[in-house]
């Protein structure tokens, strides 16, 4: 054995199932924060078990088929498409995921990624033939995620998140930054 294949077998059996484990842990447990209202906190509750629900289903409805463990590595052939798609995708759920995290939708992405990243590694690990795909397509998802991660350091800008709320947030903080002003303008029509 040389050390590209050494490489390539800790890459395929340290690296990738540790990403989708890692991602799965996350889904499970770090979402949603401490802080975040009940509602939030109990639609992220029922996300996770929904997810574990739609993974359990996957599992059940491959009984039929002989799964099997294997080292044998697939030949890896680079899919630029699928690996570019899936970065952009990754790209488009972290902005989804900024502008949602406070809000009771955030049961849905995590269904979602519960329920993907649970299917993806059972996959990864019992279903040979889809290893190829799942290693570019998740390659690309972390790829997209990072550089939004690069690109947004500080999360969505108040601009996008406001045209992305349909201007509530912008109202929200015009009527809270706007009280004072009012307060004052009262009072000195009140002293006229």
């Amino acid at each position: 054995m040389n050390i590209g294949e050494i490489i390539l077998s800790a890459i395929e059996w340290a690296v990738v199932p540790l990403v989708l484990a890692g991602i799965l842990i996350y889904g499970l447990f770090g979402i949603p924060e401490e802080s975040a209202p009940s509602r939030v906190r109990t639609a992220a509750q029922a996300g996770k078990w929904a997810g574990l629900i739609i993974f359990v289903i996957y599992v059940i409805s491959l009984r039929s088929r002989t799964l099997t463990f294997s080292f044998r590595a697939p030949n890896y052939d680079f899919m630029f498409w699928p690996t570019a798609l899936a970065a952009l995708a990754g790209l488009m759920v972290s902005g989804v995921f900024d502008f949602l995290r406070s809000t009771r939708f955030i049961g849905f992405l995590v269904l979602t990624i519960v329920s993907a990243t649970a299917i993806s590694l059972y996959s990864y690990l019992f279903i040979r033939t889809v290893r190829n795909d799942l290693v570019f397509m998740l390659l690309g998802l972390v790829l997209g995620i990072l550089l939004y991660e690069i690109i947004f350091p500080e999360g969505l800008p108040d601009s996008w998140a406001r045209a992305l709320s349909g201007f509530r947030a912008s109202a929200e903080r015009e009527r809270i930054h706007s009280e004072p002003a009012i307060r004052e303008d009262r009072k000195a029509h009140a002293h006229e």
